[in-house]
């Protein structure tokens, strides 16, 4: 009876610790993922002050390599007018890479694009994303992409790679780059339409300019 009771307390004091351990799990990945949110709260406030687009750009890649632990960080944007993904801004020691388009289903980039769904690969030079100028060029090992979309519309694709030796990202730093993509999404579709109606009052300005002096001569 007394082997039997303490099988029982055994049992009662092993289910308490690992009632314990899991709390303590949760209250960790609970304070992780606000330390997330803080950081991308963060960046995205530091990123609608920016609307210079091409300062955005490189802002977002730095800040998404930072995040991320990430090696090197490329921005790809959509051109309508080239139907395809052009690549726009890099960080890291990629930025000497050979730089072209992707089209849409074209390797990583052009899949991620072409599903708008983010892709977290581990060992890119033996995956089917896996491009074949980009393993020429390149010492990738570990690639993660998210689409940037803007309201149902592709803006483009952010990846963050590692190349060998350097390591790997996991579900924390996918969900992460995810975060960060919407924001960035906004940010860059911000800056494009201060872009837009800062050309069209400059141009408002000059033909009201040119009105007036057609006025004067007229005048004369």
């Amino acid at each position: 009876w007394l082997c039997a009771e303490a099988a029982v307390l055994n049992l009662v004091m092993a289910a308490i610790a690992w009632d314990f351990t899991q709390r303590k799990r949760t209250e960790a990945a609970l304070a992780n993922r606000n330390l997330q949110l803080e950081s991308v709260r963060a960046v995205a406030a530091e990123m609608t002050r920016e609307l210079d687009p091409n300062r955005l750009l490189g802002l977002i890649s730095r800040r998404a390599a930072e995040m991320t632990g990430a090696a090197n960080c490329g921005i790809y944007l959509w051109d309508e007018s080239e139907n395809a993904l052009t690549p726009r801004a890099y960080h890291g020691p990629m930025s000497s890479r050979a730089r072209y388009p992707r089209r849409p289903g074209e390797g990583l980039i052009g899949r991620v694009a072409q599903d708008r769904r983010g892709v977290l690969v581990h060992d890119y030079r033996s995956s089917s994303f896996a491009h074949p100028r980009t393993l020429e060029t390149t010492h990738i090992s570990a690639v993660l992409a998210e689409p940037l979309v803007y309201r149902d519309r592709l803006l483009g694709v952010i990846s963050v790679d590692h190349e060998r030796g350097e390591g790997d990202f996991t579900p924390q730093d996918q969900e992460l780059l995810a975060l960060l993509a919407d924001q960035a999404a906004i940010a860059i579709e911000n800056a494009r339409l201060f872009r837009a109606e800062h050309g069209r009052r400059e141009q408002l300005e000059a033909i009201r300019a040119v009105s007036a002096e057609i006025t004067q001569e007229l005048d004369l």
